[in-house]
């Protein structure tokens, strides 16, 4: 299998049990996850979703590798095993590798499932405004086909809010025409 490039390598009898219990673990989160993106963001499929996920990953591993350590860079060398990590003017980290090692970071099964765990605040964010994207562009494009059935449709669903929303999403409708400029 191997030789036809179905499989990436070997795994050992002796790492056989951890290397799939944890696969297992990683894939179940990420197919659940990518599940939960597609329910809320209904035009999106499957090899999108993943593909979204896997782009969240690597955006918070950049994000972590921008942060400088606290550790001089001389104790980053000598104790990490890797060149130190130097910050460029635009505040990323200078390293050729970089992309190359957010690749190797996502085939790591417990990384994955570690960020998996620790990020639901982004994630949770990411798919908020996948949702608000999709919704927004519905709302357009229905707007475009008949503009006065889609502000008849703002006004039916704004009379079926209590006040407080009602007001609240007045305000924010008045703040935002304020701000484009005709």
């Amino acid at each position: 299998m191997l030789a036809k490039g179905v499989i990436s390598s070997t795994v050992p009898w002796k790492r056989a049990r951890s290397f799939f219990y944890w696969r297992l673990r990683r894939r179940l989160a990420e197919f659940a996850l990518r599940k939960h993106v597609m329910t809320q963001v209904h035009n999106k499929t499957k090899e999108e979703c993943g593909s979204l996920i896997k782009t969240w990953f690597v955006e918070c591993q950049a994000r972590a590798t921008t942060t400088t350590s606290s550790q001089p860079a001389w104790k980053q060398y000598a104790f990490s095993g890797n060149r130190p990590q130097t910050a460029s003017s635009d505040g990323k980290t200078s390293s050729t590798e970089d992309l190359q090692s957010y690749e190797t970071a996502w085939k790591d099964d417990k990384a994955v499932l570690a960020w998996l765990n620790e990020s639901s605040a982004v994630i949770d964010t990411k798919i908020n405004e996948l949702k608000t994207a999709s919704i927004t562009n519905q709302i357009c494009e229905l707007g475009k086909t008949l503009p006065s059935a889609a502000i008849d449709g703002l006004i039916e669903m704004m009379s079926s809010m209590d006040e407080v929303t009602r007001q609240s999403m007045i305000q924010t409708f008045h703040d935002k025409l304020q701000k484009l400029k005709f």
